[in-house]
């Protein structure tokens, strides 16, 4: 009966802890959520770009998320050889239970500390290919482009990707460092075209294109030759010519703003097909068959001239 007492004393002590600990765990989430309130207020008062809003969210809520797990961790565990248990537990059966989540977290703080991309980048990883739209704990999402669409454009579909595929899958970036990417378009004219004007006419419709993107184009060539070892790398564009079956074909060389792609190649192909139209001597090749007669088209036999 003497046990009693001492049980019922350590039980109310046991209870008292828990309470304090569990009030303190709420204090704690309301101070956060003031804090951040309070900080997203006054960056949105002196914020002008959405982008930035967007990040300011972002941070915020990682960075409270991080504090105020690291606070409440501190007071649940409060003694070292607590801490030393809790930790030695935890480890063991979470590492098997938990693994692709954990993963997933570490991708999570790879993309943050790394910065691989960021919301508003286009990137591609394994078979998926958008604008990054979002950063979460375990996954991020992308506004999909491609797939069924033929070109670099928007389906509309959200796709959620899990963060450890950061470490799993290649990924590549159409935007960050370099905004300009290369692309190559056919031009095909017939054998009996007026060759040289049909270049150029290509090289001054190139040209015009070009000169719109001069000054942005050389701003990031300069920082990407700065930050890596690309001195002898060819970035020219330009006009290379080949024999095709069916004509001579131009493959006009030329950058483009990494989400105007297919705005890019409209606007040439336009160009061309109006300049080509006040043409008489310069005409599209296209597939065709023809048939070869030797009586009337070879060369007369020796034993037709004897």
């Amino acid at each position: 009966m003497d046990q009693l007492p001492k049980f019922q004393d350590a039980m109310s002590v046991l209870q008292g802890d828990l309470i304090s600990k569990a009030i303190m765990t709420v204090a704690i989430i309301i101070i956060l959520s003031i804090l951040r309130s309070i900080s997203l207020k006054l960056i949105a008062k002196y914020a002008k770009s959405p982008r930035i809003k967007f990040n300011a969210r972002k941070i915020t809520l990682n960075i409270t998320f991080i504090f105020g797990l690291l606070w409440v961790f501190s007071v649940w565990v409060s003694e070292s050889q607590s801490l030393l248990t809790f930790l030695g537990l935890m480890s063991a059966g979470v590492a098997v239970a938990l693994k692709d989540p954990i993963v997933n977290i570490f991708g999570w703080i790879f993309i943050l500390w790394r910065h691989p991309f960021k919301a508003g980048d286009r990137i591609q990883i394994g078979d998926n290919a958008g604008d990054v739209i979002d950063i979460r704990l375990f996954q991020f999402s992308i506004m999909e482009i491609g797939n069924w669409v033929n070109a670099d454009q928007y389906t509309g579909r959200i796709v959620n990707i899990p963060n450890s595929n950061i470490f799993s899958m290649q990924h590549s970036l159409y935007s960050n460092d370099f905004d300009l990417l290369w692309d190559e378009l056919n031009i095909t004219i017939t054998f009996e075209s007026d060759y040289k004007k049909a270049k150029d006419l290509l090289e001054k419709i190139l040209d015009d294109y070009n000169n719109l993107l001069t000054d942005k184009m050389k701003s990031n060539l300069e920082d990407i030759i700065a930050k890596y070892n690309l001195e002898n790398t060819n970035f020219n564009t330009g006009i290379y010519t080949e024999l095709l079956d069916q004509g001579i074909n131009f493959v006009l060389r030329f950058n483009f703003i990494y989400n105007e792609r297919r705005k890019a190649k409209h606007e040439i192909i336009e160009k061309v097909i109006a300049e080509f139209q006040k043409h008489a001597d310069v005409d599209f090749a296209y597939p065709t068959t023809r048939f070869y007669s030797n009586i009337t088209e070879g060369k007369q036999s020796k034993s037709n001239t004897d």
